[in-house]
């Protein structure tokens, strides 16, 4: 029977926790009158669609429709039961009830031969575990790791084992467990005719934990000298329904932890590393398995941390790892503090180690940290030659589509400066060649799953295109969804304004009406009041423009300029066309070549500002 908890026990957590603090932790809010907002964890989104009403203690998301209170956000994200949430959310908030929790495990929503896998993987975790620790067999390959510098403890925290030489040992040990067949063979960890082979036979087993720390699959490492060299390395389960490797992070369940009280994720490349790591003293270490860094990845390590630190290996296959890693992770969350740790001499954290011994690597580790453009810098000088002219043309053409990207100016002016002192070049010509720049850069094209949401989110304003006038008036839209006095140096500049594109202006118009019945302008929330489909494209294509925050009358006049210019010029086309019929009535020609030539100028003009 589950586990019920009192009513009084529930409502003192709720109400001595505050909503805020615990969403807090996994999203990055910001206050924007009462209520808070940020991007949504539980679907990719570029705009912030997540709100946290601090009064109400209450969550929502205007994209996806999640809501609720601080349980069901728990119980949401991280899959908890909701006696797992209650209990998280009393530990976080470190409240003093009367009331002991049970320490029996909860999994919600699982089938039955779900929890028969997570069984059967539990009782092989400790198995081999087992084998390597407390017998006769299992003391070579204890020796190895230690080694390689594993304590016990090391060891006894990550659960590593060794699976049997016998290759029907570990079948014939769980099916006098009590197990059938058929979760066995579900299990992924036997192969063979009869699916009774130990898939790791011989190996040091790793088990590949989920977030909840429960064991979903095995990684097991060939150890012995004698091995033989058609093996792979390292052989990882196969995918179950438990296990999806492009969802996976190793360490993830330990490391979130300490992430909230060191503020950062390190991403290693491999789960070696993390593992050495954790025995000097860092445990904040996750690591994919060998695959390009997915966008569930991404979010997920971002669901814990606001910093994440990308410390791959230092050799040439490394180096073009961290590349795809940042682009991915910039892609998708351009505004999350990101740095990256380049071992040298081609060294991997775990190499380190063993080389320069742990002290050492934990000062390498915190002190030589590279913002993204620094490394970006490593990256293409080590990519190009700046010894002659084709390699700094090169590498000149690389860093300015990454500067493009950047639309903070003091950013661009430095970022320029160190390229100069790179090449010789000065910052002005570089600055006027950056202005000649795409607005994305083949360097930085996120290599996203193509069905991927963040792909159809983002393909129709990437793939349209607009004229001159047309930005101008998606960036004065812009501002009067971000920026309030906008409205004000509106109503002073032109009493009486009209959008010249029709889709604005009936953008316009419904912002309009939408800002007399709201206190606040919610991009979210007004974004759902739209229904059409065009109105949307042309809603996002405004809204995710990257300016700065600041907005100035200076601005405002000028993108009116630009708007306005067109009707402007059209009427004068026709003043100029009566004056010319005119003319033809008095057979004038003088002045009828005049005024056509005064209108073809003012027809080139019009073209130009389309």
């Amino acid at each position: 029977m589950a586990q019920r908890i009192p009513e009084a026990v529930i409502d003192k957590i709720r109400q001595s926790v505050d909503i805020v603090d615990v969403i807090g932790q996994y999203v990055d809010l910001q206050k924007r009158g009462k209520n808070y907002f940020g991007l949504c964890p539980f679907h990719d989104e570029n705009t912030p669609s997540f709100t946290v009403e601090a009064e109400a203690q209450f969550f929502k998301c205007f994209s996806c429709g999640r809501g609720g209170n601080v349980f069901s956000f728990l119980m949401e994200l991280e899959g908890y039961s909701f006696v797992e949430a209650v209990q998280q959310v009393q530990e976080i908030g470190n409240v003093a009830i009367d009331y002991e929790f049970q320490t029996d495990e909860a999994t919600p929503a699982l089938s039955e031969m779900e929890r028969q896998l997570l069984q059967v993987h539990r009782e092989a975790t400790q198995f081999y575990h087992y084998l390597l620790t407390a017998t006769k067999a299992g003391e070579a390959a204890l020796r190895y790791l230690h080694k390689r510098g594993l304590s016990d403890e090391t060891i006894a925290t990550f659960q590593i084992g060794l699976a049997p030489k016998e290759r029907g040992m570990t079948y014939d040990y769980l099916i006098n467990k009590g197990f059938t067949a058929k979760p066995l063979v579900a299990s992924g960890i036997f192969v063979g005719n009869e699916q009774k082979s130990d898939r790791f036979f011989d190996r040091i087993m790793f088990p590949l934990r989920n977030e909840q720390g429960q064991t979903i699959a095995f990684s097991g490492r060939i150890w012995r000298a004698d091995a033989s060299t058609d093996q792979a390395k390292y052989l990882n389960s196969p995918e179950t329904p438990l296990f999806e490797k492009n969802r996976f992070l190793f360490n993830l369940d330990q490391a979130k932890g300490a992430a909230r009280r060191e503020k950062e994720l390190i991403l290693f490349e491999g789960f070696m590393d993390v593992i050495k790591a954790s025995e000097v003293g860092v445990k904040t270490g996750v690591a994919s398995l060998g695959t390009s860094l997915t966008s569930h990845q991404i979010q997920l390590l971002f669901r814990y941390t606001k910093q994440l630190v990308v410390a791959y290996d230092g050799d040439q296959p490394g180096f073009k790892a961290t590349k795809r890693a940042v682009e991915n992770i910039r892609s998708l969350t351009p505004h999350q503090a990101l740095k990256v740790v380049l071992f040298p001499e081609g060294l991997d954290p775990d190499e380190f180690v063993e080389r320069h011994g742990a002290e050492r690597f934990l000062q390498f580790l915190n002190q030589q940290r590279l913002s993204v453009m620094q490394f970006y810098r490593a990256y293409y000088r080590q990519e190009y030659s700046l010894d002659n002219d084709d390699g700094k043309l090169n590498y000149i053409k690389a860093m300015l589509g990454i500067v493009s990207q950047e639309h903070d100016l003091i950013k661009r002016d430095v970022y320029l400066q160190d390229i100069s002192e790179d090449t010789g070049v000065k910052p002005e010509v570089l600055a006027g060649q950056l202005t000649m720049q795409p607005t994305a850069s083949p360097a930085a094209s996120p290599s996203w799953e193509k069905n991927s949401p963040r792909a159809e989110m983002l393909a129709p304003t990437e793939q349209k295109t607009y004229t001159l006038m047309q930005r101008a008036e998606l960036q004065l839209f812009h501002r009067l969804l971000k920026s309030p006095e906008t409205w004000d140096i509106l109503a002073l500049e032109q009493e009486t304004f009209t959008f010249q594109t029709s889709i604005m202006q009936t953008l316009y118009l419904l912002l309009a009406s939408y800002r007399q019945e709201h206190e606040d302008i919610i991009a979210a929330d007004f974004y759902s009041t739209l229904a059409g489909e065009p109105e949307r494209e042309w809603f996002q294509a405004a809204e995710q423009l990257p300016l700065p925050e600041t907005c100035t009358r200076a601005e405002i006049k000028d993108l009116l300029s630009q708007i306005t210019i067109k009707s402007h010029l059209k009427e004068e086309i026709e003043r100029l066309t009566d004056a010319i019929n005119t003319a033809k009535l008095t057979n004038d020609i003088m002045k009828m070549g005049s005024l056509n030539q005064k209108r073809i100028e003012i027809l080139r003009e019009l073209k130009d500002n389309r």
